[in-house]
């Protein structure tokens, strides 16, 4: 069970987890993220939007520490309040952007739509409906900037689904990626952005050992090399092996 509050009454996540139930959100990825996060001591949560996931990792391992970022000032006020309404002490929220480098950048995101997707490009469409639109300049940090502040000393699951700027989040954490080796989920579309960060994580995680898997309704599959694709969006890089993956 899980107690969660929208930013809007309903938003979509809120109300599609009321309706639908959690074995019907996003069920290529959650139930893997669930068990990777089993035994995890530190988790990433990138676009941490209502808190979910976050919710969900502290509850498999609660004596990990989940760091949920979220830029969006109203739906970081449900995310912070989602965190309190399931006793979840261990999610540190952060009300910024993960990115290449520290700094600000404007949100936009759709005014009039009940929805909770945010993102740093305008033209971001995959679920929106045509403007008008909110813009809020929010603050950005990189993961390697994060970590080293914060005097992190171990990563094992990060979770990026930051709808278009996921190859900011990786350049900013190349260092990090490198040194801890976790779990990456990474949700990638088939657009431009998506392709730039498809070829940041094969130009940097795949040096390193990393193998990617496209994560659809059929399961894990194993890939040479990661694609964006329209029907699948959802991946994970791991340097573990198929025994991790597949259990």
């Amino acid at each position: 069970m899980l107690r969660l509050e929208g930013f809007r009454r309903p938003d979509w996540l809120t109300h599609h987890a009321y309706w639908h139930g959690l074995d019907d959100y996003e069920p290529e990825v959650l139930p893997l993220f669930r068990r990777l996060c089993r035994k995890a001591v530190g988790i990433v949560d990138a676009g941490a939007n209502i808190g979910i996931f976050s919710i969900l990792a502290a509850r498999e391992s609660p004596a990990a520490r989940v760091f949920a970022f979220e830029p969006a000032s109203d739906v970081f006020g449900a995310l912070t309040a989602n965190a309190v309404h399931n006793d979840a002490a261990n999610v540190v929220c952060v009300r910024a952007a993960l990115g290449a480098r520290s700094g600000s950048m404007p949100l936009f995101t759709p005014a009039a739509k009940i929805d909770t997707i945010g993102s740093a490009d305008p033209e971001h469409r995959v679920t929106w409906t045509p403007g008008p639109w909110r813009c809020e300049i929010v603050p950005v940090v990189s993961l390697d900037g994060f970590v080293a502040d914060q005097s992190i000393s171990h990563l094992d699951v990060v979770k990026i689904d930051v709808e278009g700027g996921e190859q900011e989040v990786l350049a900013g954490a190349r260092e990090t990626l490198s040194r801890f080796r976790p779990d990456v989920f990474l949700e990638i579309l088939d657009t431009d952005s998506g392709h730039a960060a498809a070829r940041e994580a094969n130009e940097h995680l795949l040096p390193m050992g990393y193998v990617p898997y496209s994560l659809g309704v059929a399961g894990p599959a194993a890939r040479d090399r990661l694609r964006p694709s329209p029907d699948n969006w959802n991946h994970l890089l791991t340097v573990r092996g198929p025994a991790h993956v597949f259990g």
